[in-house]
């Protein structure tokens, strides 16, 4: 007679959501309570019915493992799959299903009882520069998820820990080798408090806003996709083509997954549309990244220059995390959700940054900010 596995669970609470994460991999349960530790709560503290996934990692009889979403099942057909895309699957999920606060693609840091939003896309150095303005003293909120209070209009604490690359935590001042932590896909899973003590900041109303632009980025460029699939087929191919505002779609042929690489107006509903076409063709989304999808080199010069406060909404919307399935975008719907940020952006002072050398894009934000150090 077959064993059943031993399974356990993680208890997480991001804002007005509860999450329950069981699995039989211990490995897996300790990497996502790493890197959600700031989240964790006793299942007596669950306020509401919480959001379930489940991880099966070595089920019975040779089958595949797979991931329990509610009442949906995934399989995950290969082993080293499974961290990337469950990760990315719960993120996507939380992100849809939190009503109380605004969640984007952007850092966030705070320093004089004020909060600066660093939005930018994948590869634009967001987490370096969060690093480097904590090491010089300003408070962590995030580097990766900015969240605002649609109460209040301040700018949360989202303490994930960093997934970071050791040449990052190099550029921004710190020893690789002196942090003990575990990696995942080539990144270290690092609490913030481990690079420097006391660094979690409080809510905060928010003071600046900084898009980060690399030299010569076109506005195509401002608009690409590309998606890390564990498969695609022609059909999906073609679905994908379909979607109103995709253009110059390709596949890119030199990875281990295939990587499909596009431009697309309105990018943030393009997103969920694929989201809804993965679902139905049953692909697995492993990651993706927004723009260029290359690691910045820091080149100079760190030029800034202001943008209204509709141009930095428009740069947030356009970074809004939730897609399709967003409790927030249904409820209130695009144009109402734009009137909303506009509020509690409207007495932020707004600026895109050319990114740079670090220490000269951490002194134009302290600059902006009046900060000293």
């Amino acid at each position: 007679m077959a064993t059943q596995p031993t399974t356990k669970e993680l208890w997480l609470r991001f804002f007005d959501v509860d999450v329950k994460f069981g699995s039989d991999s211990p490995a897996l349960l300790d990497l996502f309570g790493q890197a959600y530790a700031r989240f964790q709560i006793n299942p007596a503290e669950a306020r509401r019915r919480p959001y379930e996934f489940f991880v099966l990692s070595q089920p019975n009889q040779g089958r595949q493992p797979f991931l329990i979403i509610g009442r949906d099942v995934w399989p995950l057909p290969e082993p080293e799959l499974m961290p990337g895309y469950v990760f990315q699957r719960v993120t996507a999920t939380i992100g849809a299903q939190v009503n109380s606060h605004l969640l984007f693609h952007a850092g966030a840091v705070t320093t004089g009882g004020r909060a600066v939003l660093l939005a930018g896309d994948s590869f634009h150095g967001k987490t370096t520069l969060v690093m480097e303005l904590v090491r010089r003293g300003f408070k962590f909120l995030s580097d990766e998820t900015a969240a605002v209070s649609r109460a209040s209009g301040q700018a949360a604490p989202f303490p994930c820990a960093l997934r970071v690359r050791p040449g990052s935590l190099k550029l921004a001042g710190f020893t690789p080798d002196a942090i003990t932590a575990p990696e995942w896909f080539g990144k270290k899973i690092v609490d913030i408090e481990q690079l420097k003590d006391n660094s979690v900041g409080r809510a905060a109303p928010i003071g600046h806003v900084v898009v980060l632009r690399r030299p010569n980025e076109t506005d195509t460029a401002s608009r690409d996709l590309v998606l890390v699939l564990d498969r695609v087929d022609d059909e999906f191919l073609a679905d994908v083509k379909q979607i109103k505002g995709v253009s110059s779609l390709r596949v890119l042929e030199r990875f281990q997954y295939p990587v499909i690489k596009l431009t697309a107006d309105r990018r943030t509903l393009v997103y969920a549309r694929i989201e809804s076409l993965c679902d139905v063709h049953r692909i697995l989304m492993l990651d993706i990244h927004t723009g260029a999808g290359t690691t910045p080199n820091f080149s100079g010069p760190a030029d800034v220059r202001s943008i209204t406060s509709s141009q930095a909404t428009m740069e947030l919307l356009q970074r809004f995390q939730g897609g399709f399935r967003s409790t927030v975008l249904q409820e209130t719907g695009p144009t109402k959700l734009f009137l909303e940020m506009t509020r509690w952006l409207g007495a932020a002072k707004c600026f895109q940054l050319t990114t740079g050398p670090l220490p000269q894009m951490a002194d134009v934000i302290c600059k902006l900010v009046g900060y000293a150090g």
